[in-house]
């Protein structure tokens, strides 16, 4: 599995075909502003030594862009078309947070309901990234 496949596999988790527009903005919230920690047990091909199995591997929080091209793939297997270009656009006009303490309101709430729905997944743990 690449970082990227592990991304995917781990909006998945959260996100299905009933997943709306504002729930694959919150999602890239995530991806954008935590680190995460992925499982013992799972292989991160392109994560050098650290990315075998068996080892501990922090994945850093990705660009606005490489998120909107992960959850444009997972938004594209569940039937919507929801291509990159249009959600980093609505990433930079809706949600234009870059850190965790930037988030407020409905979109906090959500982001911290998808972040306990992702723990136990793919990853062992996920945090705010500095």
């Amino acid at each position: 599995m690449t970082k990227h496949e592990l991304y995917v596999e781990l909006c998945k988790s959260v996100l299905d075909k009933k997943s709306s527009e504002t729930d694959a903005l919150a999602c890239m919230i995530i991806l954008h502003t935590y680190c995460f920690q992925k499982k013992h047990s799972i292989a991160v091909d392109d994560a050098g030594e650290q990315g075998q199995a068996g080892k501990v591997c922090v994945l850093m929080a990705i660009t606005r862009r490489h998120a909107a091209e992960v959850i444009s793939e997972v938004m594209t297997d569940y039937g919507k078309n929801l291509t990159d270009g249009y959600l980093y656009h609505e990433y930079g006009v809706r949600t234009p947070f870059e850190s965790v303490d930037d988030i407020s309101g409905d979109w906090l709430a959500l982001t911290q309901t998808m972040v306990e729905k992702m723990k136990g997944t793919l990853v062992d743990d996920l945090w705010p990234e500095d």
